[in-house]
């Protein structure tokens, strides 16, 4: 999402004592008139929809399950998203990836670039706030960690218990 000026400017005015609080951005963009009204989704069936959607991902994301790899527990989730399918698709059994290589490598690329993302995110924000060098090396050993997987075809033997 692209924010203009008069955004930043109705969001800026929402300020107090350097917060932002969602209700009160929610509301002000519930007139037709503010410019915040365009960034939202009012019609109330199909966000109502998409709001059951999400709870479903969530519920699906939260179901966990222990695997033993080489007698250590490891608890993951048992549903990761579908690496090659659409944002928001399906899910597939992570255990089930072990049989394609491939997609086993997707998923934990894609997971991967996630943190790289979120990393190089709060790496950003270590910069502003005078934190940068405790993030640098861990983002360095992130990213060669993600360039051995895309090289690798390797993957754990895992038995998984419930």
């Amino acid at each position: 999402m692209k924010l203009n000026d008069m955004d930043r400017a109705e969001l800026d005015g929402l300020r107090n004592q350097h917060r932002l609080e969602p209700e009160d951005v929610r509301e002000l963009a519930r007139d037709p008139a503010s410019s915040l009204h365009r960034h939202y989704d009012w019609d109330k069936d199909r966000v109502h929809e998409e709001y059951l959607l999400e709870q479903s991902r969530h519920i699906i994301r939260s179901y966990k399950i222990v695997v033993e790899i080489e007698d250590i527990p490891v608890k993951i989730s048992r549903y990761i998203p579908d690496p090659v399918a659409q944002p928001k698709g399906p899910f597939v059994e992570t255990l089930s990836l072990r049989d394609d290589k491939n997609k086993a490598r997707e998923a934990v690329l894609s997971k991967l670039r996630q943190t790289l993302h979120d990393f190089n995110t709060a790496r950003t924000l270590a910069i502003v706030l005078g934190l940068r060098d405790e993030l640098d090396e861990l983002i360095t050993q992130v990213g060669l960690f993600e360039s051995t997987v895309r090289r690798s075809g390797r993957g754990p033997e895992a038995a998984a218990t419930h």
